[in-house]
């Protein structure tokens, strides 16, 4: 998969419902442009595939809207490449590193207010080595 992303220019995900859609978080990794249905998890601003920056995003089951968002993708060589670098950038927010540390911050917020009475300590998701 990752040989068949690397050669690509963009990720076309037609699925109506994902509860996330891992697909476009590898895409992203690769540097993909995204075009998304909206009903999939990873469609939002703060989330992975953000309508406008890296990603078009078409009603579901909307093949009109569809073939327009790939049309768009396919002619315009500024948004794609544009899209592309955002894909980038958007996807290094998205590794395991930020991760821990945005759950660590959390977790430490609820034990800070009170509403980790049954921790015994604060959480140090991710240790100094």
């Amino acid at each position: 998969m990752p040989k068949a992303l690397q050669e690509s220019e963009a990720l076309v995900f037609t699925s109506e419902f994902e509860s996330y859609g891992l697909i476009a978080t590898e895409a992203a990794a690769a540097g993909l442009a995204l075009v998304v249905a909206d009903g999939i998890g990873c469609v939002g601003d703060t989330v992975l595939a953000r309508a406008g920056v890296n990603a078009l995003i078409y009603p579901p089951g909307d093949v009109d809207a569809l073939a327009d968002a790939m049309l768009q993708l396919l002619v315009n060589d500024k948004l794609r490449l544009d899209m592309q670098q955002a894909s980038r950038s958007i996807a290094a927010e998205h590794d395991i590193p930020v991760a821990a540390a945005i759950m660590e911050s959390v977790v430490n917020k609820v034990c800070a207010r009170g509403g980790g009475e049954n921790m015994a300590a604060r959480v140090d998701v991710a240790p100094e080595a």
